[in-house]
Order: structure tokens, then sequence, then C-alpha cells
């Protein structure tokens, strides 16, 4: 019995090293969700004259080609657009640029939601009464080639229309034709990619932002204008002597500029290392305004939640440094790589105002994508507004 309890004993010892020794199975957090930029709007959603889209295209182009400007390429994006306006207005029997749709209420809100990121848009309408012209048993039949010869012809006796056709920044063109009614429908868009975007991302994120509280001198009822690197950012009324205004910049996001002015003249201007493991305010300029005075400012860093922006784009070639922007203040340079490639990302605290991104270059710059982190993480992504 003694030798029994004895080799139990050991057969137990033994279990229990091995489970001490046995690896431990990691622990694999879930994956986070993720929202993708995707267009709203397709080709397919929309029906079209084929044909007659495709002849306008083609004699597009060979006016075009009479002044010596390139051909315009195909887009099937501003395809979408265009196809969308003319079957809207055939279907709603309207002839106009603005849609009484407030999300796609204009042409470059349309050309975004088809998925033409960019800002550079142009647009052509036009109607035609054709009553039975496109139906073979017609007398009166019309050609695809004659109806689309009709309608860009009529373009081009039109000073602004003809401006459009021979701009020579446009690149892309998009053609929607729509039969209702015995009316055509015909829309052109017009393109130019400044920066296309190849992909971005949102994920929810937990992290730290970095609150400044500023304590100002002020004449009552003054009126104080605050600049966040280079960006206007809000207005306070001193509402006594002594005003406490606060502020917040992203974390790890170096060297901001904070200025404050009275009305458009500045009063003082003040520096932030937000990359610091405890960020201190530095007076950086003073201009003496005798109805403001600067007192003190102290930091904290505090925790917040938002979403993670990730962006992969492509820029012209040449371009130089890129600037990216979050509603309009300075936020990273970039410089493209060989193959004119930038990544970005962007972290986005909880906010109950809109987020716009934008790419500025060698003075050009436009907004490329709306966040509403006020939203659930599938409807984040908006259109332009």
């Amino acid at each position: 019995m003694r030798y029994l309890c004895l080799i139990v004993a050991i057969f137990l010892c033994v279990v229990a090293v091995a489970a001490e020794n046995r690896p431990s199975v990691a622990t694999v957090p879930p994956p986070l969700p993720v929202a993708t930029l995707t267009p709203m709007w397709t080709t397919t959603q929309f029906t079209g004259l084929d044909e007659v889209e495709s002849e306008i295209l083609r004699m597009t182009n060979e006016a075009r080609a009479r002044k010596g400007l390139p051909a315009l390429a195909a887009d099937e994006r501003l395809r979408t657009a265009a196809r969308q306006h003319s079957q809207e207005m055939s279907e709603k029997k309207y002839f106009e640029h603005e849609s009484t749709e407030v999300k796609w209420h204009t042409p470059a809100q349309r050309c975004y939601l088809a998925g033409f990121w960019s800002q550079v848009s142009g647009e052509n309408i036009a109607m035609l009464e054709i009553k039975g012209i496109l139906t073979p048993a017609c007398p009166n039949f019309a050609t695809p080639q004659q109806v689309a010869r009709r309608l860009v012809d009529n373009w081009l006796n039109s000073p602004p229309h003809y401006k459009n056709i021979m701009n020579p920044e446009y690149k892309l063109l998009g053609v929607g034709a729509s039969l209702k009614d015995d009316k055509v429908n015909a829309t052109q868009e017009f393109g130019k990619e400044l920066t296309i975007i190849e992909k971005a991302t949102l994920t929810p994120y937990t992290g730290e932002q970095v609150a400044v509280e500023f304590k100002i001198k002020a004449k009552p009822g003054l009126e104080l204008n605050l600049w966040v690197n280079q960006a206007f950012r809000q207005t306070y009324i001193a509402p006594d002597k002594d005003v406490t205004v606060t502020t917040y910049l992203s974390r790890k996001c170096g060297l901001n500029t904070c200025i404050f002015a009275v009305g458009s003249k500045a009063a003082f201007q003040t520096k932030v290392d937000t990359d610091a493991d405890q960020p201190v305010v530095k007076l950086d300029n003073y201009f003496r305004d005798p109805e403001i005075s600067f007192q003190e400012a102290k930091t904290a860093i505090v925790p917040t939640n938002g979403l993670k922006l990730q962006v992969a784009a492509t820029v012209p070639p040449g371009t130089g440094d890129v600037t990216i922007t979050c509603n309009d203040e300075y936020k990273l340079i970039l410089t493209p790589d060989n193959a004119n490639k930038i990544n970005f990302n962007l972290d986005l605290p909880q906010s109950d105002k809109p987020y716009r991104i934008g790419v500025y270059r060698g003075g050009v710059g436009e907004h490329l994508l709306f966040i509403d982190t006020t939203k659930p993480l599938i409807e984040a992504f908006q259109g332009r507004p």
C-alpha cells in the first residue's frame, strides 16, 4: 500500500511538472470592426442609352481633337453619376444641374457618391424632344449617332457648355443618357483627379489627447477667435474680465500653434509640443493688445476614443511634399515615394462636428474625406457636403 501511494505521488508530480512546462496558448483578440470607403452608386443601378452615350463620348473627343486637345478618357464613376442625374431628371421631370435631394444636390456630390473622390469636376446637361424617332418603324427614325450629334452640337453652340468640353484641365468624361416620354436627357460629367484614394478605412480606437486650458484677461464682451495650426477653430465672447478657454489637440502630432486674435488682429501666439511626455505651452509671440492679456496656460493628457483613419493614395508625379489637413488644420507633411504613393493614419476623437480630411500641395488643395464619428461605424464615411 505504501508503494502504491508513492507511485501515485510520483505520477501526480510528473503530471504537475508537465502541466507547468506545457506552452501557454496566446489569446488572440478578436479583429477590430472595419469600415471601408466604397461608392454608394454603381453604373448597373441606373439605365442608359449605351449607343448614344458612346457616340457622345466619341464626338466630344473629335471636337477636342480639332482644337489640338487630348482625348478625354471614359470613366465609369463619372458615367455612373451622369446616368443617375439623367435618369432622375427623366423620372422627376425637371431640367436643372441641381437635384432636390440634399445628399446629391450638386454635380460634385453626385460624382463623389459614385466613387469619384476628387473635387475637380464639371457638368453639361441637355434635353432633346425625340417623339418616336428612336423607333425604327417611325418615318422620322433617327439613329443613336444622329441623336448624339444633335446633343453634342447643341453643347458646342453654347459658350458655357463649349468651355467645359474644351477645358484642357479635364482628363476624364462620363456620359449618361436616359429616355422617357419621348425625351432624351443627357449628362456629361468632366473630371480630373488630383489625388487618387486607393483605400481608406476606419476602425474604433481608444487613446489620448492633450487638453490645453488658457487663462486670459479680456475686456467683457470682447470677441476672441482661436486659430490652431493656421485654421480657424472657434469664437469666444468674453463673459467678464477673466476668461478660461479649453481646447483639445491630437496626441503625438508634433508642434501645434495656437493663436488668439481680437477680431482678425492677432493678440498672442503659443506653441504646444504634443509629442512631449508632459506637453508644455510656450508663449511664442505677444502682440500687446490693450484689450487682452495672456495670463497662463496648462495642459493635461486625457483619455479619448474615436475612429482611426488609414489612407493609401496616389498623387500626380512631381508633386513634392504633401500636407494632410483635418478640418483645415495642418496635421502631417508627407513625401511621396518613387511610385507617387502616400500613406497616413489620423486619430479622430469623438466629436459632434464632422471631420473634413484634405490634401494640399503646391498651393492647390481639396477636401477628400468626410467623416462623422457620431454615426455607427458602417455609416461614418459621409458624402461630400
